[in-house]
């Protein structure tokens, strides 16, 4: 709230200080990573996450996905999901 930046604005840079607009950087993350084979589910809490030799199960409300790895993004939440 405190910068009133013109729209279409994506990042300020002045030698001791930068700004990038965080919506647009994840946004532009998110597209490499699916044009890279990633995908993302959404409004899909996990339950568990388990290794399962070399892959790794995440079940969620939804189901049960196995990948050959996760990403996870931490958060304050994130430690009673990964207890243990």
């Amino acid at each position: 709230p405190q910068f009133s930046l013109p729209d279409g604005t994506i990042g300020l840079w002045q030698p001791d200080y930068a700004l990038l607009a965080a919506d647009a950087c994840v946004a532009a993350l998110q597209r490499e990573a699916a044009r890279q084979g990633a995908a993302f589910r959404f409004e899909e809490p996990v339950l568990t996450i388990r290794p399962v030799g070399a892959h790794v199960e995440i079940e969620t409300g939804h189901g049960v996905y196995a990948a050959d790895r996760a990403i996870l993004a931490a958060g304050s939440w994130m430690g009673p999901l990964l207890r243990g």
